[in-house]
């Protein structure tokens, strides 16, 4: 509103005239804002902000805070009660944030720091020289570092080692862009390369990572391996994919890593990763070493979106390709969007959230998880097929061989020290001494979630992978809508645990309990034909098996390879559920009863409950019924006939109604 008072300062000018100019001049401070914000994004549009453009925006916020300082001088003349949202209005209006002037190359084949830089950026080629005198070097500040494809040179663009040697300790492209909130834009990085971020909030943008390129030919500068290291800092990492290739098929184009031995540290701070296409791992001949991510500590995101795969091959020199991914501590989120087909570790030290929307199976190797203590979420969206030889599988023996014999090297002996504490706990437990040497076992892929409340959700079904867990209420789903169980082991550990499995598939598959409460719910069983070890193991405490529609033929106290059937031991509650399931009971096992002083000692009870679609098969006369019509307070509204053996404590409860044969 229009100040009613004429001049309340007595400054000879009409307070409605003291409001306008004031409103005016604030305008102005905001119209010069928002001109220099536009300077910005213009600048910022090509990726190449030059000397002219951020002294433009030096200029602007000169303007900025001189309209700003007349605008406060007018604000001060309007009575106070009167300025309304003037002060606040002005007190918003800031000079912006000059972006970094380009450091603008055509390729980088040279080291860049502080110090110096390449004594040519406009070269393409891979024959620079790092010199002093560059025109082009780093400072402690944020710096922005543009590589791109300025000329036709087809590796134009890349950040790469020029040579491709392999001597990698003293002649690598060495990269270190101090401290400051750093960007570093480039097409693609080539092998036997170091980049050290330094602390800061860092960004690498990258169309690739190649590690493909005999020395003899003209991209040779590809050849080798590359150390990111990006420092403190809640930095990032966006890997595209290598479409701008246009030489290579379509196939390589959609890769990330090609044929690739990188190492990558985000180090401390909330970090993320994000890869759009296929990693290819490599190893090249005589290295024992191949691709490494480490997020670090803090609460880390790492995306895939593309397949996990690699080169190896046990009779080339490829032998050691492999991924190796540690999540580090803190919770961090992992999200694979294809599948996994090569040999692939992936650690974690805390809790976590991983999700593979494809598949684990094996082309070149297996994979295999070791989680941290806390509580972890493990969804595989497709089959986790480890394939049936995976009990002679060389997976975690390759990345453990690799661990211990690059350790020995002089060539970057310390590639994997990030993840010593866990991969030597690893190789301890799963190696053997021969001749003084210790030698990796090879060991069937695995899925250890540790301890804490996890989920595991094997949606595709679980084929010769052995998964277990800590002490901690942890749920295990095999198949949501579909997929089998074959091949493998469940063991839940400690704990109150739910494991239901949709189909049950009758080859060498067992599940364990462990110590606590836990429920199994199984909805069906695919039959082998052959006797083999089906087993579910309650463990102590009181368990639960229900059944959820399919005919299931279950045994108790009979041989533990049955055919076409899964033998239980101590479950203690049996639901069959009208499902037109059976259950025999024989007295395998109960030797041991029948001989002691103490019957007492292995007494208990189990309850069978069901409809007269369902059977119960006593094996042996000394099955005798004691007693019928009986109820239990523990399960109100079911009425049992009672099974003895052999007039020992040891009894079985059948609900009315069941089918006895």
């Amino acid at each position: 509103a229009i100040p009613d008072v004429t001049d309340a300062n007595n400054n000879g000018i009409a307070d409605t005239t003291d409001y306008q100019n004031a409103l005016d001049a604030v305008k102005k401070a905001q119209a010069a804002e928002t001109a220099a914000e536009q300077l910005v994004s213009n600048a910022k549009s090509d990726n190449n902000v030059s000397q002219t453009e951020a002294d433009s925006i030096i200029a602007k916020n000169a303007e900025i805070e001189k309209l700003k300082a007349d605008a406060q001088k007018l604000i001060e003349q309007v009575p106070e009660s009167d300025r309304g949202t003037l002060q606040n209005d002005l007190n918003a209006v800031n000079p912006v944030e000059v972006p970094p002037v380009t450091k603008d190359l055509y390729r980088l084949t040279s080291s860049l720091d502080t110090n110096g830089g390449p004594d040519n950026p406009k070269e393409a080629y891979y024959d620079q020289k790092y010199t002093t005198s560059s025109a082009i070097k780093t400072t402690e500040n944020a710096d922005h570092i543009y590589v791109h494809k300025g000329t036709s040179e087809e590796y134009g663009g890349f950040i790469d080692g020029g040579t491709g040697t392999t001597n990698f300790n003293t002649t690598a492209t060495t990269v270190n862009t101090a401290g400051g909130d750093d960007l570093i834009d480039a097409v693609g990085m080539g092998g036997n390369v170091k980049f050290f971020a330094g602390d800061g909030n860092d960004t690498l943008k990258l169309q690739g990572i190649s590690g493909y390129g005999p020395t003899w030919n003209y991209y040779g500068g590809m050849d080798g391996a590359q150390v990111i290291d990006m420092g403190t800092g809640n930095d990032t990492i966006a890997i595209d994919k290598f479409t701008n290739m246009t030489r290579w098929s379509s196939a390589d184009q959609q890769n990330s890593f090609y044929y690739s031995t990188t190492k990558i540290l985000m180090g401390d701070g909330k970090d993320t990763l994000t890869i759009a296409g296929n990693i290819k791992a490599d190893s090249d001949s005589g290295v024992s070493l191949s691709n490494y991510f480490n997020l670090g500590s803090g609460d880390d995101t790492m995306t895939i979106k593309g397949n996990i795969t690699d080169t190896e091959s046990a009779n080339g020199g490829t032998q050691y390709a492999s991924n190796l991914i540690d999540l580090g501590s803190g919770h961090d989120t992992l999200t694979i969007g294809g599948s996994i087909m090569g040999n692939t570790l992936v650690l974690s030290e805390d809790s976590s959230t991983i999700k593979v929307n494809g598949a684990i199976v094996k082309e070149t190797g297996n994979t295999s998880f070791k989680l941290g203590s806390g509580n972890d979420t493990l969804t595989i969206e497709g089959i986790y097929d480890s394939a049936e030889d995976a009990a002679s599988s060389d997976s975690l023996a390759i990345i453990l061989n690799a661990y211990q014999v690059q350790g020995t090297k002089t060539y970057l002996s310390d590639w994997y020290s990030e993840s010593e504490s866990s991969l030597q706990s690893l190789l301890d437990a799963n190696s053997r001494v021969v001749n003084g040497n210790t030698i990796p076992n090879e060991v069937k892929p695995f899925v250890d979630l540790g301890d804490g409340n996890n989920q595991a959700n094997f949606n595709g079904g679980l084929w010769w992978t052995n998964v277990t867990s800590g002490s901690g209420s942890d749920t295990i789903t095999v198949g949501s809508t579909a997929g089998s169980f074959g091949g493998s082991k469940i063991s839940t550990g400690a704990g109150d645990d739910t494991v239901s499995i949709r189909t049950w598939y009758g080859k060498q598959a067992e599940v364990d309990m462990g110590n606590g409460d836990d429920t199994i719910n199984l909805y069906n069983l695919e039959k082998f034909g052959a006797p083999s070890t089906n087993i579910i193991q309650g463990g102590e405490g009181y368990d639960v098996l229900n059944l959820k529609g399919g005919v299931v033929p279950l045994t108790m106290y009979t041989s533990i390879t049955p055919t076409d059937s899964i033998n239980l031991q101590e479950v203690e509650e049996i639901n069959l559920n009208g499902t037109g399931s059976s259950l025999k009971i024989g007295e395998n096992g109960l030797t041991a009863l029948n001989s002691s002083t103490d019957p007492e000692q292995y007494g208990g009870a189990f309850y069978i409950h069901g409809t007269s679609k369902d059977s119960v098969t006593f094996d042996t006369t000394k099955w005798a019924k004691s007693q019928d019509n009986v109820q239990s307070e523990d399960h109100p509204g079911h009425t049992y006939d009672v099974y003895q053996y052999n007039g020992s404590p040891l009894y079985v409860y059948v609900e009315d109604g069941i089918t006895i044969k």
